[in-house]
Order: C-alpha cells, then sequence, then structure tokens
C-alpha cells in the first residue's frame, strides 16, 4: 500500500510540476562554412539553446565538458581541452552535440555560440556560429 502511494505521487508530481512541452523534437548539431585557417584546430566550444535543452553530448577523451540544463529552457554546453594532443579538427565537431527543440507559445528556438581555434597553443582565435554556420540535423 506505502509503494502504491508513493507511486501515486511521484505521478502526480511529474504531470503536475513537470508538464510536458507541447512540442518536443531532437537535433543532431552540424557545423560549417567556418573558416579555419590550415593548422588550426579546435580546443574550446560554447553553444547556447533557447526555447530546447542539451539532450545528448559525445564527450572526446581529453575534453572537460559542462552542460547547464536550465529548467527555464535556456541551455548552454561548452567545453574545452585539457591537453593538446585532445584539439579537435573541424569534423569531429559535428554530431558531438544533440539538442532538443521545445515548442511552447511565445518562445523561438535558437542556436548561437562560439568555436575557440589555435595553432601554437598560446594563441586562441574565436570563431561567432552564426545561422549560416549551424545546421540541424533530426535525429533517428
Amino acid at each position: 500500500m506505502r509503494n502504491l502511494a508513493l507511486n501515486i505521487l511521484l505521478f502526480a508530481t511529474t504531470v503536475f510540476f513537470f508538464p510536458m512541452p507541447a512540442f518536443a523534437k531532437s537535433f543532431s548539431v552540424d557545423l560549417s562554412n567556418l573558416t579555419l585557417i590550415p593548422g588550426e584546430r579546435i580546443v574550446g566550444f560554447d553553444i547556447k539553446v533557447v526555447s530546447g535543452y542539451v539532450s545528448a553530448i559525445k564527450a572526446p577523451p581529453g575534453w572537460q565538458i559542462h552542460v547547464d540544463n536550465q529548467p527555464s529552457q535556456d541551455t548552454e554546453v561548452s567545453g574545452s581541452v585539457f591537453v593538446g594532443a585532445a584539439a579537435l579538427n573541424y569534423d569531429n565537431l559535428n554530431e558531438m552535440v544533440t539538442v532538443t527543440q521545445i515548442s511552447n507559445p511565445g518562445q523561438t528556438f535558437q542556436l548561437t555560440g562560439n568555436i575557440i581555434v589555435t595553432k601554437d597553443f598560446e594563441h586562441t582565435r574565436t570563431l561567432t556560429l552564426i545561422p549560416g554556420n549551424i545546421s540541424l540535423r533530426p535525429t533517428k
């Protein structure tokens, strides 16, 4: 009987305090049209999601990843290398982050961010992501 009461309480809490969004769809984040200087490698990134959240991340070895999934559905994921050998080539960043879009009235789904690159691990350059750099591929 006690287990039944706890299950009912858990169900009620989930339904009333964490309502399901009106619409949710997941996308793999791919980056394109970034201008890298020959020899530059990716050593950091940050991506901000509005009206959605980070639903999956493939953390490469040697990277520190931080995900801040706010209940307000404004989320940020960032990452940086621990060691230079873990720096990524351009293609390695694709499909690393999966985001889920939440469509609620009055909110617009949006992704922004930066990619940090270096050639010599002493000087970095920050590339600001614009809509033309971000492709969203629906996940299966």
